[in-house]
């Protein structure tokens, strides 16, 4: 749980985790809660490594993360 540093999901709506990570990390992790709108997830995610989490989902479900820089990173869907 959050209090050990970590993030565990089940069967969450992908903006909800996104929200949570972009409360643990600096900079700016924006998205489109409508657009992602479908897509949940489960899992356990590093709150310290939010980077990593990105990573991890978009191997597993259709979206692209955008890094502008280390302090602007969006998520989009990806029509994979």
């Amino acid at each position: 749980d959050w209090t050990r540093g970590v993030l565990k999901v089940d069967d969450r709506p992908l903006s909800e985790v996104l929200q949570t990570l972009a409360a643990y990390r600096h900079g700016l992790l924006r998205f489109d809660t409508q657009a992602l709108a479908g897509l949940r997830v489960s899992g356990v995610f590093r709150l310290d490594d939010s980077d990593a989490a990105l990573a991890t989902l978009a191997d597993n479900l259709p979206i692209k993360v955008e890094r502008f820089t280390d302090l602007l990173v969006i998520v989009k869907p990806d029509a994979r």
